[in-house]
């Protein structure tokens, strides 16, 4: 004669803790991507304002000088302003290269010289200036 089969049931110890380790995991995955997501408020605010600026009509200098200022507000934000503030010339280009190593170069530099340098960036068209709108913005949006 064979005995009945054992019934399932979720009732032994063993699903408890797999139940109670995968909503563990569900709630900390939660977590992380609100987190990510809250940290990352600057970076998102900041891009949304240099649309706003593409579509202001400032002229392309003061537009250069707007996007100087965002690069600095934005890695004074993110880096401290005892290491940014005082940032100027080649050492904050340097600094920004530094911290997107992808970041095109010629384009930073547009800003970073131009912002003090009116003259730096004459020849450039409007979209030559949409292009550098566009590496700040990778910038902003990839620096460490």
């Amino acid at each position: 004669m064979v005995p009945d089969p054992i019934a399932f049931s979720f009732e032994a110890i063993g699903w408890s803790i797999l139940f109670a380790l995968l909503a563990l995991v569900v709630v900390l995955t939660i977590g992380f991507f609100v987190y990510r997501y809250y940290k990352n408020r600057y970076r998102r605010e900041a891009i949304k304002e240099l649309s706003a600026l593409t579509e202001s009509g400032l002229s392309n200098q003061q537009l250069t000088e707007k996007m100087g200022e965002w690069l600095k507000i934005v890695a004074m934000y993110r880096y401290g302003r005892l290491q940014v503030a005082g940032l100027f010339g080649e050492d904050w280009l340097s600094f920004l290269l530094g911290k997107y190593k992808r970041a095109d170069k010629g384009h930073l530099q547009s800003v970073v010289f131009g912002v003090y340098n009116p003259g730096y960036n004459k020849g450039l068209d409007d979209k030559d200036y949409q292009n550098i709108v566009e590496s700040v913005k990778k910038w902003i949006k990839h620096h460490g």
